[in-house]
């Protein structure tokens, strides 16, 4: 090799040995540079993901803190500062011991676990809050660790759970009252499942009024009662069950376990418990109350029969005012108003008081004593006629309020009939007396002057035979006498036959009647017409007696009052009665005269009749005359 190209080839190795550190340098810087650019992108990354973090942190829902080993701050959630009334301070790189200076050691102590490597928790943890009550936590904290595995600090995750522990605790206190409000109320109260009908509880109340025992219901279904039950409760029951509607003011009939019957007024609402929907009842006993209501029902309806079909006139009036609340079918009767007219009017209104003054001291003594007992006032009925009334007054209260019942009887024809008794009892003591006077003159005037003379006759007789030789004297003298004593005789029988006519009882009432109207015509003229249709007649004395004492009265009533020029009597008789009929063709008798209780002589007549189970019908017309009508019933 020759020089030359030996150190071409020197010169050749050392420029590749130059090319090759070159290369070797190049590549190192290659390498650097991309460890350069990977540790600035590593760095990126840690600070993109750091700046995540933060705001993963910084916005999560949850109440999250970061803390170093020195329990520094390191990143805080919002929730955290709203939770615990810190919000708008910035505690990053605060001790959190600083940030709650009243930290009890418990936590300090969990604190120290944690950041040893252990993981802590608990469901219910109480705190003092910033106002200085209690709150509620729930937590959980563990130990973050760096990239070489260290610890590097601790994580905590809280939750306020104050107000879900308050409601809890409201709800124990809610079910705490409900559970008293259940057993220590007075009603019957139960619940019951809906979708089987299963009695899931009864309080206190429910077995004391049915006397079952809780085991004997609880957990049963309801229907295991229905042998105590009504047929409509039973239907009920299912009806409820089937609709599933809250139910109102239910009446339920069933029997105790003893037998005796037992009536509710029963509600019930719908409640959720545990997930199932159930009808919680509440039933008030109302059993009393409705037996009141029926006896009440009853008495009223007894009432109301014996108000309306009371024969007294009976109303009922409000005191303060006086309107009219019911009246009965009487008043209607009477006053001649409908119930429509009165009711809801006063009597004054109705203008039914003729002296408004009576009315006035009725009220006054209603002011000091609670009832006015039988006085006596008018009342003015609307066609304007006015009655006297026997009236009691009574205050009674009317739901709730004072009123006034009126019960009146209608005394009108009782006094009418009582003035007539007293006018005729009057009449026949003055006829009693009349006739004395008349029998006593009758008798000093015709029999003591007939005496008087026969005793005058005998005296002269006496006279005449002790001196006399002729006794011609003597005979026309015992003649006159004898003459004055069949006199005397006759005015005898007709005084006697005044009294009681022989005749009624020698031949009986058809002849004595046929007598008497002779005599009557002999002594007044007037023509007298005579039908008799009647045989046979049996009357016994006392009825015979009246019917000719009413004829007696019926010729006297004629002779005065009828001014009549014939008379037409007749007899006859129907299977069970017998009949006088009287008929003259005088003036004629007016409704004014018939209808005159003053009238006592037509008084006297229907007296007569109906002492004997008789009557006396008296008709007739103005200008036409009067028919008077004798009846009574033939003896058995």
């Amino acid at each position: 090799m020759s020089p030359g190209m030996g150190m071409k080839r020197i010169s050749s190795i050392a420029a590749q040995s130059k090319l090759t550190t070159e290369l070797s340098r190049l590549q190192e810087l290659n390498r650097l540079k991309a460890a350069a650019e990977e540790r600035k992108r590593v760095e990126e990354a840690v600070k993109t993901n750091e700046a995540l973090l933060r705001l993963f942190i910084k916005h999560t829902p949850a109440a999250i803190a970061m803390f170093d080993t020195n329990m520094r701050y390191l990143q805080v959630s919002d929730r955290f500062l709203t939770d615990y009334d810190l919000e708008g301070q910035d505690l990053i790189g605060k001790s959190h011991y600083v940030v709650f200076p009243h930290l009890p050691d418990r936590w300090k102590e969990v604190h120290r676990r944690i950041l040893t490597g252990a993981v802590e928790r608990c469901e219910e943890d109480p705190y003092t809050t910033s106002d200085g009550s209690t709150g509620w936590l729930q937590w959980e904290s563990l130990p973050w660790r760096k990239g070489n595995g260290e610890i590097g600090g601790l994580i905590l995750f809280t939750q306020v759970i104050t107000g879900r522990k308050r409601s809890e605790e409201a709800l124990r206190a809610s079910e705490e009252r409900f559970a008293k409000i259940f057993n220590l109320t007075p009603f019957r109260m139960g619940i019951l499942r809906i979708r089987d009908g299963v009695v899931l509880e009864v309080n206190d109340a429910w077995i004391r009024d049915t006397g079952f025992a809780r085991d004997e219901i609880i957990n049963q279904p309801i229907f295991t009662l229905s042998s105590v039950m009504a047929d409509s409760l039973v239907e009920q029951l299912h009806q409820v069950l089937t609709t599933q509607n809250p139910a109102l003011d239910l009446e339920v009939r069933f029997k105790s376990k003893d037998g005796r019957e037992v009536i509710a007024n029963t509600s019930a609402v719908i409640i959720d418990l545990d997930g199932e929907p159930c009808y919680l009842w509440a039933a008030n006993d109302i059993t009393e109350r409705k037996h009141a209501e029926e006896a009440l029902r009853a008495s009223e309806s007894r009432f109301s029969i014996a108000f309306n079909s009371n024969p007294m006139l009976a109303t009922i009036s409000m005191l303060e005012g006086g309107r009219f609340l019911a009246v009965n079918d009487s008043f209607i009767s009477l006053t001649g108003y409908s119930r429509a007219e009165a009711v809801g009017h006063t009597a004054l209104e109705l203008n039914l008081w003729p002296n408004p003054e009576v009315r006035r001291k009725v009220m006054e003594k209603l002011k000091r004593e609670k009832r006015v007992r039988d006085f006596e006032a008018g009342i003015r009925l609307k066609n304007g006629e006015e009655r006297m009334l026997l009236l009691s007054v009574e205050k009674i209260e009317l739901d709730g309020q004072v009123c006034l019942l009126h019960v009146a009887n209608d005394v009108t024809l009782r006094n009418r009939a009582e003035e007539a008794l007293r006018a005729l009892s009057a009449r026949l003591r003055s006829a009693r007396e009349e006739e004395g006077t008349r029998i006593a003159r009758e008798i000093h005037d015709e029999l003591g002057g007939a005496l008087t003379g026969l005793k005058w006759d005998l005296e002269r007789i006496n006279t005449m035979l002790a001196t006399a030789t002729d006794f011609s004297d003597v005979h026309k003298r015992i003649d006159s006498m004898t003459t004055t004593i069949e006199a005397t005789i006759n005015t005898v029988r007709r005084i006697a036959s005044e009294l009681r006519p022989g005749v009624l009882d020698d031949l009986g009432l058809v002849a004595a009647i046929e007598w008497q109207v002779q005599q009557f015509q002999a002594r007044t003229g007037l023509k007298c017409h005579w039908t008799n249709t009647v045989n046979e007649l049996e009357l016994d004395r006392e009825k015979a007696t009246a019917v000719f004492r009413i004829l007696q009265e019926i010729l006297t009533n004629v002779l005065r009052h009828a001014q009549a020029a014939n008379l037409y009597v007749k007899l006859s008789r129907t299977k069970h009665h017998f009949e006088l009929e009287v008929k003259d063709d005088g003036r004629g008798i007016t409704r004014n005269q018939r209808m005159n209780s003053r009238s006592l002589g037509l008084l006297g007549m229907k007296e007569r009749a109906l002492l004997v189970g008789g009557e006396v019908r008296i008709t007739g017309k103005e200008g036409h005359g009067t028919t008077v009508l004798v009846r009574v019933a033939l003896s058995a």
